[in-house]
């Protein structure tokens, strides 16, 4: 094992440790830079620009959903508002206790 792979074991169990990683999904560092699943797609002849175009579209349709998402909220902060007056050392305070 070279230096990367045993930081990376050792990230990999510090994660386990606190519940963050189970050690059924542990992955070396080959697997994380040449995924299975991609490899075997380029084996069974789907080409890469294919598979890039499908991903792009994948983040292009994930945008647009967040974007019709906050037109229909109405919660969309605008930012073209400038605060011009700061509020008062106790205002503030005020406002974070009313936020607790």
């Amino acid at each position: 094992m070279n230096a990367a792979d045993v930081e990376v074991q050792k990230a990999l169990s510090y994660l386990e440790q606190h519940g963050v990683l189970q050690h059924k999904n542990w992955m070396d560092i080959d697997e994380l830079l040449n995924p299975i699943n991609e490899n075997k797609m380029y084996a069974d002849g789907i080409a890469k620009e294919e598979i890039e175009k499908d991903i792009f579209l994948a983040v292009v349709e994930c945008q647009k959903g967040e974007q019709n998402q906050e037109e229909k909220s109405g919660d969309a902060v605008d930012d073209s508002e400038v605060i011009s007056v700061k509020p008062s050392h106790q205002e503030a305070l005020n406002a974070a206790s009313t936020i607790l």
